[in-house]
């Protein structure tokens, strides 16, 4: 978060260096003196993308400046972003299964991370004597198993 606090820092030496409870008068209260310090002293991870904004523009910032500083907070918010590790298929209903039959396999919870590939791969090794196909939101995976005689 250097980066963004570097950007308020500057802004804040510009516009005459006020103090928490002038920068939350400058924004009618919206943000208050102690959530003025939290973003300007870096207190928090990273703060509420509105608060960041509102002190930004009671430190005088241009339309540029405001553009840059959302391009430095949503590269930030990136960097925090987890990276979830693929959690094994739930399994809810059971049934029996015979070589041959297709198996359809449906993921609820979809986000950037999910390698479609990848599940894929692992649903037909897991059972390699069947059609195999993964439903994902939008994104679908289908391997036909060709028949041998």
């Amino acid at each position: 978060m250097s980066n963004l606090l570097t950007v308020l820092d500057r802004l804040r030496r510009r516009a005459g260096g006020p103090s928490y409870r002038e920068i939350s008068r400058r924004t009618d209260g919206l943000v208050s003196h102690t959530a003025a310090h939290t973003v300007l002293s870096g207190d928090v991870e990273l703060p509420r993308w509105s608060t960041v904004m509102a002190v930004a523009q009671a430190l005088g910032a241009t339309p540029e400046e405001l553009v840059h500083l959302r391009d430095l907070w949503d590269a930030e918010q990136e960097r925090l972003r987890p990276v979830r590790p693929m959690r094994r298929p739930r399994v809810t209903e059971a049934a029996t299964v015979r070589p041959g039959d297709t198996m359809v396999f449906t993921i609820p919870e979809v986000d950037e991370h999910l390698d479609l590939d990848t599940v894929q791969k692992q649903m037909t090794d897991m059972f390699p004597e069947n059609n195999v196909i993964v439903l994902a939101g939008a994104k679908l995976a289908v391997v036909k198993r060709e028949e041998t005689a």
